[in-house]
């Protein structure tokens, strides 16, 4: 489901842009497949293995605020990344979080929340990338309102009402095919 997240998401992107990428194992396939394109891009990211992935593409300017390393995970946090974070301005921001309902998107640590958030504020357009399974459920931490999003992406596991549901919210929903689908 990732995978076919990511394939769909690279669509999004085009020459010259700049981007925020938060962290998790979705952007992590987006990395691998923003490590070939041909054309400048700039990448802002606090996940230390999406940085490791694009330092192999000349064409990508890297950009990681830094911070100290969550426990467990790739993600850098703390208040200097954050205050690095909101003096800048993206064109795009590809967001991922542990959980998604029908008021809110969600995620269970409050230090990533913040990153989240400064990302946000400071994006031109936020796209969430999640998978089926992260829908109609609710993490501790709020990061933002269904309202911030110009698109969500997932995979095609999502069920007809739940479906419905979001479209009545006005958010646009791409539904990523998965490779058996789409017959590859």
């Amino acid at each position: 489901e990732k995978r076919a997240i990511a394939k769909v998401a690279i669509r999004r992107i085009e020459r010259d842009q700049s981007l925020f990428l938060d962290t998790g194992s979705t952007l992590h396939e987006l990395a691998h497949l923003i490590v070939d394109i041909d054309f400048p891009l700039t990448v802002v990211t606090n996940d230390i293995l999406i940085a490791h992935i694009l330092t192999g593409n000349p064409n990508v300017k890297l950009v990681v605020p830094g911070g100290s390393r969550r426990e467990g995970a790739y993600a850098l946090l703390g208040e200097p990344a954050i205050s690095f974070l909101r003096d800048l301005k993206c064109d795009q921001y590809f967001l991922t979080a542990q959980a998604i309902d029908l008021e809110c998107i969600s995620d269970i640590s409050p230090e990533l929340v913040q990153l989240k958030r400064a990302m946000l504020e400071s994006a031109e357009r936020t796209t969430l990338l999640v998978d089926s399974s992260k829908f109609i459920t609710r993490a501790f931490y709020r990061i933002s309102t269904l309202e911030s999003l110009a698109e969500i992406i997932t995979d095609s596991g999502l069920g007809d009402e739940d479906r419905e549901r979001f479209a009545a919210k006005g958010i646009p929903i791409t539904f990523a095919p998965l490779d058996t689908e789409a017959g590859a």
